[in-house]
């Protein structure tokens, strides 16, 4: 007596063989060095406060970040003239240049501990040494949390440069995070 498989069974193994065949074509080659893991959240110091007056020569935040980075930075003196025409804050302004890690969403949050008046700065593509910047917060808050959340998504590799400047009070260490989503 001849039996036969059922033909749905011997649909279902079908499909299962031929779903092992392609997921096991296209998967990578294993070589054993998968490198570390990438951080999802980085932290960047200052290196070089007196380089990177002006959104032309923004210090380059050159890690590999996925998600976050927080920029830690100091100001050095602080000033503001808004009768002078031109460039009003006449104290430290510190510029970093942020490359958008994959397409998506960017907000960028400026905060600070103490009594000074910081001012959080974006520009939406590198400017020249002139330029004004595309957005600032300019208000007179002289305490921390201050942010800027990009409307428009974000390309893999768009360059944006994120400047904080004091207007009053004493010298002040502060932070910039930068959320990157999908």
């Amino acid at each position: 007596m001849l039996t036969s498989t059922p033909p749905y069974r011997l649909h279902a193994f079908l499909c299962v063989s031929l779903a092992a065949l392609v997921g096991g074509a296209c998967a990578p080659a294993d070589n054993g060095d998968d490198g570390p893991p990438l951080d999802l959240h980085l932290t960047w110091e200052e290196e070089d406060d007196g380089g990177n007056e002006h959104a032309s020569n923004a210090e380059e935040v050159d890690v590999l970040w996925q998600r976050s980075v927080t920029i830690s930075g100091e100001m050095n003196s602080c000033g503001y003239d808004g009768t002078a025409g031109g460039w009003p804050w006449t104290g430290d302004n510190d510029n970093y240049r942020v490359e958008v890690p994959e397409e998506g969403y960017v907000d960028v949050l400026l905060d600070w501990d103490s009594s000074s008046d910081l001012d959080l700065m974006i520009y939406f593509e590198p400017p020249g040494s002139t330029a004004e910047p595309d957005w600032s917060s300019n208000s007179s808050s002289t305490s921390g949390g201050e942010d800027y959340l990009f409307d428009e998504m974000l390309s893999r590799g768009d360059d944006i440069v994120i400047g904080v400047a004091c207007a009053t009070g004493a010298s002040d260490d502060y932070t910039l995070l930068v959320n990157w989503e999908t």
